[in-house]
């Protein structure tokens, strides 16, 4: 018997199990009664499964259109922050200037300020711009928080491509934007999916900053949305875990569907930073 290979295979199920098994229960609770939550022993598979909570979720309360919003405010973020993400990782790529490492590491250094650390910045900004109660602003904030890991995402996978490509693009006649957009970036979009995927996983489920500025009930965001399923003396859990099920869908498709670009994506620019 191969003993590592067996340790290295129950590794992979405990991992599995551990990962799979919030997911797999968070599903199971949506079915539930409210009653049934506080059982004890806890029941695994519900006693009367019921989908009470996914018609007061998706028929009795404004999710949907905060289901929406989310997607709305994501899918700017991500066309916003990846394509200054491509245009500045390219220049960091390929060009050279003075206090080019400095700005890189400047860069990424803003990704230690804590989130609760520019908050009250953030909020008085916001106001005094006259942009509290927008989408816009989310979008901007959301894109300025996930551009350093971008360009040092993409920064990285432009440099796998040899700049020689570009030259022969401007021997046949292209400028070198055209050469960029019809040469470089089709190229590039592992690099690109993988930074769409990681902005769109952190714009979906941001929820400080869209409390904060969001407090309109017709432009609140899904998890601000969820928020509101909590009582004040008690939480209720089968919604909860209705609309948790209803909002992990987009993430799981996302990734099932782009999951070879993404992965081609991160350990292409995983190469040579």
């Amino acid at each position: 018997m191969n003993w590592k290979r067996l340790g290295l295979v129950l590794t992979y199920v405990v991992i599995t199990f551990v990962m799979v098994s919030p997911i797999a229960m968070t599903i199971i609770t949506s079915f539930k009664t409210q009653s049934e939550i506080y059982i004890f022993p806890p029941t695994i598979i519900p006693q009367n499964p019921t989908l009470d909570a996914y018609k007061h979720v998706l028929f009795s309360s404004s999710i949907l259109k905060q289901f929406y919003n989310s997607m709305k405010v994501s899918a700017v973020t991500i066309l916003l922050t990846v394509t200054l993400g491509s245009l500045t990782g390219f220049a960091f790529a390929r060009a050279s200037f003075p206090g080019k490492s400095f700005l890189l590491f400047f860069l990424l250094g803003t990704q230690m300020i804590p989130g609760l650390g520019n908050a009250i910045a953030l909020y008085y900004m916001a106001f005094k711009l006259g942009m509290l109660n927008t989408h816009l602003v989310l979008v901007l904030v959301y894109s300025a928080a996930s551009l350093p890991v971008s360009v040092w995402l993409m920064k990285s996978y432009f440099e796998q491509i040899p700049p020689e490509l570009e030259q022969a693009a401007q021997v046949d006649g292209c400028t070198p934007f055209q050469a960029l957009t019809r040469v470089v970036l089709p190229l590039a979009r592992p690099g690109m999916v993988a930074s769409a995927l990681m902005v769109f996983v952190a714009a979906w489920n941001e929820f400080l900053i869209a409390l904060l500025m969001i407090t309109r009930t017709a432009l609140k965001t899904f998890p601000v949305g969820l928020y509101t399923f909590i009582g004040q003396f008690q939480m209720d859990w089968p919604r909860i875990s209705a609309a948790a099920t209803i909002g992990v869908v987009p993430l799981i498709l996302l990734f099932l569907l782009l999951q070879r670009h993404f992965v081609a994506g991160l350990t292409a620019g995983a190469v040579k930073a």
